[in-house]
């Protein structure tokens, strides 16, 4: 390969950089003002059922234990709760995880939910309060606009690179490494595009169930305990691994 392919290869590890350091700032922001989102061994669709049951029958026990046992000791058995519920995917206050699972056995909601699932990978999309919750559109609204603002730089980056290139190898007519970098920058602008398309319908996704979510909490609000609240576990609703 001579010096213009060469030149080639740079630009579009240039265009790589580029993209990964914007991806970089991103993941930044999300870690420092917002809830880091949970590891992929963590996420709730990759925790096996069975062990999800064995987790909620641990909750149940200390929600009972917790109402028998003094003041003292119950901050203690919280966060021994959540702890437990960070296990299976779940990153809320304590209470809201208990009315998030209630929501799920009595909205017929299943593990596997994408809505559901792109709720609990993106924790900034609602705001927990005592007692209260709500999606925050606001926040919601920024991250929509970081992904296309990462779209947008990544895939100027990525075209114009390779425009410059192909249009260079094409003068001196070098045909083979013409398609070869055609490929090579075609499937990487498609995967840029493929993966903000996917995150963007991933916190989408997420959004409607904290909707359903929000107005849960809304009609029940004067039926639960803030303290003690009452989980049920047994009721939900899992599917079973394929």
């Amino acid at each position: 390969m001579d010096s213009l392919a060469n030149i080639g290869v740079l630009k579009l590890v240039v265009a790589a950089i580029i993209g990964y350091v914007v991806k970089m700032i991103l993941d930044w922001a999300l870690k420092t003002f917002v809830s880091p989102r949970p590891t992929k061994k963590f996420r709730f669709d990759k925790i096996p059922c069975e062990t999800k049951v064995d987790i909620l029958e641990k909750i149940k026990n200390l929600a009972i234990a917790e109402n028998k046992n003094s003041a003292e000791s119950k901050p203690s058995i919280a966060v021994q709760m959540k702890f437990l519920y960070e296990q299976m995917g779940i990153y809320l206050p304590v209470w809201h995880c208990h009315q998030l699972i209630s929501c799920m056995a009595q909205e017929n909601i299943g593990s596997r939910d994408i809505r559901l699932n792109g709720f609990l990978k993106n924790p900034f999309i609602g705001r927990c309060l005592t007692g209260e919750f709500y999606v925050d559109k606001k926040t919601v609204s920024w991250f929509y606009a970081s992904i296309i603002l990462f779209s947008i730089f990544s895939i100027a980056a990525l075209a114009y690179t390779g425009l410059s290139t192909l249009h260079a190898l094409l003068q001196t007519k070098q045909e083979a490494q013409f398609f070869i970098f055609l490929i090579i920058y075609v499937v990487s602008i498609f995967f840029v595009f493929a993966f903000s398309i996917n995150e963007i319908e991933d916190i989408w996704q997420g959004v409607k169930f904290g909707n359903i979510f929000e107005c849960w909490i809304q009609d029940k609000s004067p039926l639960v305990d803030i303290d003690t609240p009452a989980i049920t576990p047994p009721a939900l609703k899992l599917h079973h691994e394929e």
